[in-house]
């Protein structure tokens, strides 16, 4: 049926087949993958928002813990007043992720969470409230102590005074003494006990012999001590407020906390229900793809088993067709063979023996360049040898010049060291003596001490230069060592000179050598010319062997035009070329006779 239609017409048939099947396919497949990527995208976008409200909650509960646990460590009002402001904004916050949390379809675990969540922020909230009050009341009155202190302090000294000048005895100012220690005391660090043994002495104090002439100031001094303790008294009692207020506002913060670690743990539980579910949907997507994938290739399996079987059955005999052309043909093939492996051998020896004369012609050539090359290397060696006689001579000049240098130094370093030896000695003797000077003239020659410490440093730090200055010496001597080591590269430079004229000698035998190289390179070269000679004739007469084959090959030619017909029934259809070719080539048995080898058996069967 299909040898009606043209073998284009089966190949876009075939091809058109398997991609409606392929297309049907991806279809399903796409449309198993947008049900998942659909429920995959409004899953995650609902969890997505979800998380980001209970994350959000979770930070601002955070920032107010940090907030309310870092305004008790400050006493500066404006810094105060920006944690209160910062407290007050996560507060806000916490609010819009509650309302943003009681908008979504939440489930009624969640629900009551969120419930609780509010009435525990409006208890958390309270406390903070009451506590940053208390302990802003605190801060003000600590502060107001604070400038009652001065006055306090500013009355002591008075009331000290005057007690003296009224001629109290030691015990009593022992007695105001102890008092005012008491005081302070209460102020630093609110000692109860202090503030009792205040009371005791102040009733001492107003029994001393002649109260009645410091007691002004000593009155002066008690009204600034009852105002200071009273604002101690008060700031405490503020103070223990606030830390009241700190633990309850603790204990709702820990709920706060605890609620919303539940809230992030049903959020992570229904991420993993979410997960399941699509797991679920991919799985059967994967099962529907493989199904039609399957279906797909078994169909696709067919459709090409039956096209191949249209397409191979023309292809077997054109094929046996050929295979029979093939063999007089490779025949003929073998007469060329023959004929061009001579020609190859032929050619190989020509390229041999050219390669050879190139090889020599280049090798005459090498040597050539080495000749003008040791002339010239001789040359440089001459004048290397010259440079170094005169470099040697240079050297020695400047070794003298060193060693000159080298004496002077030293000599000039040696009155140095003397100067400097004799200026810190003497320096150090004069120090010596002011010190014992100063020492005699008791408080009044102190200023003198310090100068001759000073000056005795300044001779010591001569001393010091003196080490330095030996250590010139020590260059000095190295500078000899290095005049020595002028004199043997000067030695060196001499043994060069030497060394080089031997270098010279070996160069011009080396010119001899090349020179008689290039004789015989060319002797070479003439025996490979005649050697080309000979195997162009060998090459002239595989020429002529190749052409008989030529010959040959032509009447294969005819041979192969039936097997163009054959070929063009399979391109073009058995309707029009095949009806005359079985006309001529049917026996009438159901065997086609093939003009190569005899006849051959159909292949209608061959599927």
């Amino acid at each position: 049926m299909l040898q009606k239609f043209t073998l284009r017409q089966k190949v876009i048939g075939a091809f058109v087949a398997v991609s409606v099947l392929v297309g049907v396919t991806g279809v399903i497949a796409m449309g198993s993958i947008n049900r998942l990527s659909t429920f995959i995208g409004s899953t995650l976008t609902e969890q997505i928002g979800h998380s980001a409200i209970v994350n959000g909650l979770a930070r601002t509960l955070l920032k107010s813990q940090d907030a309310t646990g870092e305004y008790l460590s400050l006493d500066d009002p404006a810094a105060l007043a920006d944690v209160r402001r910062e407290f007050h904004d996560n507060l806000t916050a916490f609010d819009g992720h509650l309302a943003a949390l009681a908008e979504r379809d939440l489930l009624p675990v969640e629900q009551d969470t969120a419930r609780a969540m509010d009435e525990l922020k409006t208890v958390y909230a309270a406390g903070a409230t009451e506590m940053m009050q208390q302990h802003g009341t605190a801060v003000v009155l600590m502060a107001r102590a604070s400038a009652q202190l001065q006055s306090l302090t500013q009355a002591t000294p008075r009331m000290l005074e005057a007690a003296a000048y009224a001629g109290v005895s030691a015990n009593g100012q022992r007695l105001l003494t102890e008092q005012v220690l008491a005081v302070f005391d209460y102020v630093a660090v609110h000692n109860e006990g202090a503030r009792a043994r205040f009371q005791v002495l102040d009733n001492k104090v107003r029994g001393l012999a002649g109260f009645r002439t410091f007691q002004p100031a000593y009155t002066e001094f008690i009204d600034a001590t009852q105002l200071v303790m009273t604002t101690v008294a008060e700031a405490k009692a503020a103070t223990v407020a606030a830390r009241a207020a700190m633990e309850r506002l603790d204990g709702a913060s820990l709920k706060l906390q605890e609620l919303t670690e539940q809230m992030l743990a049903m959020q992570a539980d229904e991420v993993a229900k979410a997960q399941a579910e699509a797991k679920t949907i991919r799985t059967q997507a994967a099962t529907i793809m493989a199904a039609m994938s399957v279906a797909a290739v078994a169909l696709s399996l067919l459709i090409g088993f039956l096209v191949a079987r249209a397409i191979v059955a023309p292809l077997v005999q054109a094929i046996a067709g050929l295979d029979a052309g093939s063999r007089q043909v490779e025949q003929s093939s073998a007469q060329i063979s023959r004929a061009a492996m001579q020609q190859a051998e032929g050619a190989s020896e020509q390229a041999a023996s050219i390669e050879q004369a190139s090889a020599t012609m280049t090798d005459m050539s090498q040597r050539t360049h080495q000749n003008s090359e040791a002339a010239r290397t001789a040359n440089t060696v001459a004048g290397k040898a010259r440079d170094a006689a005169t470099d040697g001579n240079d050297k020695m000049r400047e070794m003298a010049q060193a060693m000159r240098d080298i004496h002077a130094s030293a000599t000039q370093i040696a009155k140095v060291i003397n100067v400097i030896d004799d200026i810190a000695f003497q320096t150090n003797i004069l120090a010596l003596n002011a010190a014992v000077e100063a020492a005699r003239a008791g408080e009044a020659g102190m200023g003198f001490a310090v100068v001759a410490d000073e000056v005795r440093n300044l001779a010591q730090r001569s001393a010091a230069a003196a080490k330095d200055t030996a250590a010139m010496i020590s260059e000095s001597i190295d500078r000899a060592t290095r005049g020595v080591s002028i004199m043997e590269s000067a030695g060196g430079a001499l043994e060069q000179i030497t060394h080089h004229a031997v270098e010279m000698s070996g160069l011009v035998e080396r010119i001899a050598m090349a020179s008689a190289e290039q004789a015989d390179g060319i002797g070479q070269m003439t025996q490979a010319m005649q050697q080309m000679e000979q195997v162009t004739q060998q090459a002239a007469t595989s020429a002529e062997r190749s052409a008989s084959s030529g010959e040959a090959l032509n009447t294969q030619v005819t041979a192969l035009r039936d097997l163009v017909s054959t070929m063009d029934t399979l391109v073009w259809g058995a309707s029009t070329a095949r009806a005359a070719h079985d006309a001529t080539h049917d026996d009438g048995g159901g065997r086609v006779l093939s003009p190569l080898r005899g006849d051959r058996p159909e292949v209608d069967n061959l599927f």
